[in-house]
This record gives structure tokens, sequence and C-alpha cells, in this order.
């Protein structure tokens, strides 16, 4: 199923801009971290610069400098993540202290494409992420990275820089 038939996937307008942008050394990094954790989930943070007041960022792209990868405590890894609580803390307290800002979390889809499952969309009923990235490792020699931003109770893609 493509994005276009996806439940979970909004196909509206929007006024805002709609991209994010990894460096290829970050992009290693993030298909490193997926590849590791094959054939469970993996799943992790991204920091970087979010769109906002400051000249650099004015343009509303998500910027992401830096994987910080969390041990996936789910009850069934190889369908499901959940952060393990002490990585989460120790996590955000890095980016604190790198004067980062959290830009994204993100997760494999070991054998499914990157697009939101069900479960995606129940996990994010609470959430508040600025950007949320599924890595699909259905053909390991040719992953696909797909960000998306959270809003309105729907995912919305975001063209990937």
């Amino acid at each position: 199923m493509g994005i276009e038939g996806s439940p979970f996937v909004s196909h509206g307008c929007s006024s805002r801009t709609e991209r994010a942008e990894l460096s290829a050394e970050t992009r290693s990094q993030l298909l490193d971290a997926c590849q590791s954790a094959y054939p469970e989930e993996a799943c992790g943070v991204l920091a970087g610069d979010l769109p906002g007041p400051a000249a650099n960022q004015a343009d509303g792209v998500v910027r992401v400098t830096a994987v910080y990868p969390i041990r996936n405590t789910a009850s069934d890894t190889a369908a499901a993540f959940s952060f393990h609580p002490q990585d989460w803390i120790n996590t955000l307290y890095r980016i604190q202290k790198n004067r980062q800002s959290l830009v994204g979390i993100y997760h494999s889809h070991p054998v499914q494409p990157a697009f939101p499952s069900e479960a995606d969309h129940q996990g994010m009923q609470f959430g508040s992420a600025a950007s949320y990235w599924i890595i699909s490792l259905a053909d390991r020699a040719c992953p696909v990275i797909q960000p998306y931003r959270w809003e309105n109770r729907a995912f919305h893609p975001l063209v990937l820089a």
C-alpha cells in the first residue's frame, strides 16, 4: 500500500513548508542504528534545529544534525517500540547539554513500508514531536526513510532533502 492509500496519512493542503534535511553523515548514522537492530524495530530521537524565529530557521525546515538511538523495551520488539526509560532521560540530558533541540522521533519497520501503522497512529494520540520518522528495512539493500509531521491527529509526509 502506498502513502496514497494509507488511512493514517493526511493528503490535505498546508501553507507550511513541508521539508526535513538530513546530512549524508547523519543519514548513515540513522541507517546504521536501524540496520544493527534488525530484525527488531530500532528507535530513538533526532536532534538539530527546529523551524523558528531565528534567521537560519525561518524557512520552516526541520534540520537533523544528530541521531540518538534508544533501547527498545517493547514486549514485541519485532513489531513495536517503546523507549527504555533511563535511556530516554539520559538522551534528553545529552541533547540539552549539547545545546540541541529535540526535532524528531524515529523507529524502523523491519518488514513493512515506511508508512504509519495503526500502532504508530495510536502512539501519537497524546504525543507531540516536531517530526516522526519511519525507516523501512523491507528491502535491506535499499532502505526507505520517510519523515512526517503530526498535526490534527494525522501524519503529514515531509519532503526529505
